[in-house]
């Protein structure tokens, strides 16, 4: 009588452990991309439609709606960050890039795209998630950064979303 004791209650305790750790979504090996970053802040109001990742070009091409209500302006630079946990850190890959100056300009509730060439960088690129980061800015002084990543896992890239 007790061993069926002891055995309801050691299956009842490994039930209660799987639904707490691994059935509800709470596994320890819930993907980094479901937590907020905390050192940047994404705009809600640059809607990322589209991302994708021509493989022969080594092209990462992304779609952005400009739902601000403003007209935005914007350079042709930009940085590629790396995330460790819940931080973007700062990478070398986009030091030798040359950008030129021109100013660009999206208009409120436009749709504009653009284009990251990846066999321009000529620093190796470690697995991990990364983030593109270029700031738009309204005619008041606020900035925009839309939340476009992806991860690289060996030589495969994923697009973000």
């Amino acid at each position: 009588m007790k061993k069926g004791i002891y055995l309801i209650l050691v299956i009842t305790l490994i039930a209660v452990g799987y639904l707490i750790w691994n059935g509800n979504g709470a596994s320890q090996d819930e993907p980094e991309n479901e937590n907020p970053i905390t050192n940047v802040e994404f705009s809600e109001d640059l809607i990322v439609e589209e991302i994708t990742y021509d493989s022969e070009k080594k092209s990462l091409r992304y779609v952005v709606k400009n739902n601000t209500g403003e007209t935005l302006e914007y350079g042709a630079m930009f940085t590629i960050m790396k995330r460790s946990g819940d931080t973007l850190m700062e990478t070398d890959l986009t030091d030798d890039l040359a950008f030129d100056m021109a100013l660009r300009t999206v208009g409120a509730g436009d749709t504009f795209s653009d284009e990251v060439l990846f066999k321009l960088l000529e620093k190796p690129m470690d697995s991990g998630t990364y983030y593109i980061i270029r700031e738009y800015m309204d005619s008041n002084g606020n900035e925009y950064i839309p939340e476009i990543y992806f991860t690289k896992t060996g030589e495969v890239i994923q697009p973000g979303r």
